[in-house]
């Protein structure tokens, strides 16, 4: 099961905002076993979504080869109202660093958080959900009746209309941004604070949408406090700022997204993994 969210003039006909009830369309995706012509290939998945989500019902979708296809649309049942009640409300990363008084971001929380981000970014660079670089505004948490966040995070982005927008272009296809917002989203999980906060501290200037400004804050940021990050985490780090100094990439260059997968992923992944074999023995047990 996913979770399916967007901009609120596409997913939510009610208008989500960051204090309204968060009510996601829940979609399932099954892998066919036996081909079926009869159903409806999905042309328009947020406009579907939107008109499911306004009916109060369940979205069932399959992936086969012809694409993405309508299973059934079913009214939702008790169980799943009261998973989706439970969700009260939704907070930015950015706010969940500076309110943290719980703790609540654990070292297994953030380096989960991290890896997430971090492919869930080269999953999405062929999508409009990557129009724009993620940052800890766009990365938010559900809220639970007992206020505390849900551990996976979701994206909260402005798709807008695609026929307006036109071809992807050459600009929305160069990572270097996107890749520069990663290092300090990285950098703001491990440390607990967004780079507005560091920067206050560090007495140094961040501009808003300033690219370099932006960089030479990250670099400065992890030149000062590279020996409180684990190693791996360090690496991965420091690859997504020697991209963004680098010379321009394309996201369609495949060694460049094995060298993304062997240098920032797998780092992050190799940090998980005691967690990750924890979680196991203890399911085994």
């Amino acid at each position: 099961m996913i979770l399916i969210t967007g901009s609120t003039n596409l997913i939510n006909s009610k208008g989500l905002s960051a204090t309204a009830s968060l009510r996601p369309t829940t979609i399932k995706f099954d892998l066919p076993t036996t081909p079926d012509t009869g159903r409806e290939v999905v042309k328009n998945l947020c406009q579907l979504a939107a008109k499911t989500q306004e009916k109060g019902e369940l979205l069932q979708l399959e992936l086969g080869a012809d694409g993405l296809m309508v299973v059934a649309v079913d009214p939702a049942t008790a169980e799943m109202e009261t998973l989706l009640d439970s969700f009260t409300a939704d907070t930015t990363l950015e706010a969940l660093l500076s309110h943290d008084q719980n703790n609540w971001l654990t070292p297994r929380r953030r380096v989960f958080l991290a890896l997430e981000i971090a492919s869930s970014i080269l999953q999405f660079q062929r999508t409009r959900w990557l129009s724009s670089p993620w940052s800890n505004q766009t990365i938010r948490f559900a809220i639970t009746h007992e206020e505390q966040p849900v551990e996976s995070a979701f994206i909260l982005q402005d798709l807008g209309n695609r026929a307006e927008m036109g071809p992807t272009s050459r600009e929305d296809r160069e990572p270097q941004l996107a890749i520069l917002e990663l290092s300090i989203l990285l950098l703001e999980i491990w440390h607990g604070m967004s780079i507005e906060t560091w920067a206050l501290g560090a007495k140094t200037e961040v501009k808003p949408g300033d690219m370099y400004s932006r960089m030479a804050a990250a670099i400065r940021w992890q030149k000062e406090t590279f020996t409180d990050l684990p190693l791996d985490y360090l690496n991965a780090v420091e690859k997504c700022i020697n991209i963004c100094s680098g010379r321009p990439r394309c996201w369609d260059d495949e060694k460049f997204q094995q060298d993304y997968c062997e240098n920032i992923i797998m780092p992050l992944l190799r940090i998980c993994e005691p967690w990750r074999h924890s979680l196991r023995l203890s399911k085994m047990t």
